[in-house]
């Protein structure tokens, strides 16, 4: 409240109190939506436009978004340095770090087959082990797929590159689809020849649906649903950048 209501706005700090969130372990969305609302209440008192506090609490939002990002992936290069070691070595740890990790983790051999499910990603999708393990990674496209999406990850399993990062759509078993952020790396055999891909999966989608939420209200008018000044100057500051500092562009401003 403090940074809101000085006499300049500092979304630099409201990013920082946001990070600090997740530092606190407040890692659960409806922490965060809870905030937001809290916020959202207490801001409406002051005499600000709606599209600049919208756009203050975006930036806790970001902030928040941000560090839980840094945080996951952190724990994911963890997980994954025990992984392979683990694999690798056979080692009776391999199991617990497996079973016990909440991101849902896959071991397919660089065929497609599935090897391995833990239990995370039997919830996330909805699927019994037995149903996941031996079949290919190949089945699990989706209609939002981008084309060179398999490509890529078909041109990986040759050893260049050996790990690769991308948002992916999936289609649970109930036929409802998340989304998911997805890290696939390659684990090579005593031999140096790529043998494994270990994949990571993480459910973001209620983040997204977030995020989605936040930029829509960031950008429309509550009232009528209508965007609002700050998508015009957003898209106006998009066409003039793309047409050398505004040739051939004509504004007209119209009183309603």
């Amino acid at each position: 409240l403090d940074v809101v209501t000085a006499a300049e706005p500092e979304p630099a700090r409201l990013e920082r109190v946001g990070a600090r969130l997740v530092e606190a372990h407040l890692t659960e969305v409806d922490a965060l939506q809870a905030t937001l609302s809290v916020l959202g209440d207490e801001l409406a008192l002051h005499p600000r436009g709606y599209a600049q506090l919208a756009g203050m609490l975006g930036a806790l939002a970001a902030g928040y978004a941000r560090a839980l990002r840094e945080r996951t992936r952190g724990e994911q290069q963890q997980i994954m340095a025990a992984v392979m070691t683990a694999r690798l070595a056979a080692e009776a740890r391999f199991e617990a770090v497996f079973e016990g990790a909440a991101i849902g983790i896959a071991v397919s051999h660089v065929d497609g087959e599935i090897l391995e499910v833990n239990r995370a990603l039997c919830d996330l999708l909805g699927y019994p082990p037995g149903e996941l393990v031996g079949r290919q990674f190949w089945e699990f496209d989706h209609a939002d797929d981008p084309p060179e999406l398999w490509d890529r990850i078909a041109a990986m399993m040759t050893g260049a590159p050996v790990q690769m990062r991308m948002e992916k759509h999936y289609y649970r078993k109930d036929g409802s689809t998340i989304l998911a952020d997805v890290v696939l790396s390659l684990v090579d055999d005593p031999d140096g020849c790529p043998r494994y891909v270990v994949g990571m999966v993480e459910d973001i989608t209620e983040e997204r649906r977030l995020q989605d939420r936040l930029n829509y209200e960031a950008t429309h008018d509550p009232l009528t649903g209508l965007p609002n000044r700050t998508m015009f100057f957003e898209r106006l500051d998009a066409l003039l950048s793309t047409t050398g500092g505004g040739a051939g562009v004509g504004l007209c401003y119209l009183d309603i």
